[in-house]
């Protein structure tokens, strides 16, 4: 009965119903008439709503034999123009949503990782942490044990964060890893903590003198037994995405024979997902060095980076600074990432402050990679076979999560807004 109402108040016509020489149908006429489907009466469609969506199912708007339009406009210019409106609204809607069924965010998903700081997956110890903490960092950056490229911070960089964020989560992956702390403070989600595959009685190989959230650990904090199948899948399909995605753009470091030393590299991106290629050597076996530097990436709120270091090259980090800047990208935006094909150690940080920067070692190699901290501070995350933040650390946690596409909320937004227009028309 609403539809019937609000399609009477539409074509209110005198009782005659005429007006200015056109003929206007009764509701019940118009619908009901044999030319149009069933699906458009008012009876089916229940709302106005409802009722108007059905007719806009049909590109080809009132049927063919049909005696008198889908809409019957008034002769006033008003009525006209609403009626011109209405027609153009239906278009720009359903070609949104044409346009928008193949567009979807990043097909890259981090939901499973997004809740770790470090993420091992190697058998034996997969997670390796002492000195000083994981989930705060309580000192001012640098701290004491850094020394970096003055003046700290860089302009035009995102602060630092400093305090106790309870986000040093730790996923122990495969069913024969353990983890080996000493001297360390943990402090993590209460309901996530210490997780473990393997049962937690075994999974420990070492904890000296270390806390959960300020308790005895690992009476605190740990959990065994951890189905990580939903974790271990999306980190295999990562890989395999992410080697499939397109360049965006390169950084050639060729020339320098893949060092960055004793400068400022600012790396400017644009909206949505950059994927840059870093090149070090030709033949492809010189390694990626930072030395003596700051390292800055500089981007807005819509936009996130993966650089993809050589298949060939390790990344070696040191006294340098890599900082997301303050002109709008987040914390979980940007990813090094290495899937190369053997042993070594393919992250290597010492004496470095990072912040926004999550590192992921996706190697499949038989005898596991590692990713080395020492003298490491900031917001990182750290995902590989094996992580060994041997000495001196205090971390929080960043963990990538790149942003949606830009058409993808464009699309949505514009889609919704044409809606709220057309449903706003018809009202008037």
């Amino acid at each position: 009965m609403r539809a019937i109402s609000a399609l009477r108040a539409a074509t209110a016509v005198p009782s005659d119903g005429r007006r200015q020489g056109r003929v206007f149908p009764s509701v019940e006429t118009f619908f009901h008439h044999p030319v149009y489907p069933a699906s458009w009466r008012p009876e089916t469609a229940r709302s106005p709503q409802a009722l108007i969506l059905h007719a806009f199912s049909s590109w080809e708007g009132t049927p063919s034999g049909a005696p008198f339009p889908l809409f019957c406009p008034r002769p006033d210019v008003r009525e006209e123009r609403k009626l011109r409106m209405l027609t153009r609204l239906r278009a720009f809607v359903w070609a949104l949503f044409v346009l928008g069924l193949p567009v979807t965010s990043n097909a890259l998903t981090t939901i499973q990782s997004q809740p770790y700081l470090l993420i091992g997956s190697s058998i034996n110890d997969a997670v390796i942490a002492s000195n000083f903490e994981i989930g705060a960092n309580t000192k001012a950056t640098p701290m004491q044990e850094i020394n970096l490229v003055q003046p700290f911070p860089p302009p035009n960089t995102l602060a630092v964060g400093m305090g106790t964020t309870h986000d040093g989560n730790v996923a122990v992956v495969d069913p024969n890893g353990q983890f080996n702390f000493s001297d360390l403070n943990i402090f993590a989600d209460i309901s996530i903590g210490v997780r473990c595959a393997r049962p937690a009685g075994n999974c420990n190989n070492g904890d000296s003198n270390t806390t959960f959230n300020g308790l005895a650990f690992p009476a605190n904090g740990l959990t065994g037994g951890f189905d990580f199948t939903n974790l271990t899948t999306e980190l295999n399909t990562a890989r395999t995405e992410i080697n499939a995605l397109t360049a965006t753009d390169t950084l050639d470091l060729t020339a320098d024979g893949g060092k960055i030393s004793d400068t400022t590299e600012i790396i400017d991106l644009v909206s949505g997902l950059n994927v840059i290629d870093i090149t070090t050597n030709s033949n492809g076996s010189t390694d990626l060095i930072l030395e003596n530097s700051n390292f800055i990436i500089n981007g807005g709120a819509d936009s996130s980076v993966i650089f993809r270091v050589p298949d060939d090259a390790n990344m070696s980090v040191t006294q340098s600074a890599i900082l997301v800047s303050d002109g709008g990208i987040g914390l979980n935006d940007v990813m090094f990432f290495s899937d190369k094909n053997d042993n070594d150690t393919h992250f290597n940080l010492s004496n470095v402050v990072v912040n926004g920067i999550s590192f992921w070692d996706l190697s499949d190699y038989v005898d596991p990679s590692e990713i080395v901290f020492n003298n490491v501070q900031g917001c990182t995350q750290a995902v590989g076979n094996k992580i060994n933040t041997g000495q001196n650390v205090r971390l929080t946690r960043c963990g990538f999560a790149p942003v949606p596409e830009p058409n993808t909320g464009l699309l949505l937004a514009l889609g919704l807004v044409g809606l709220a227009q057309l449903r706003r028309s018809l009202r008037g």
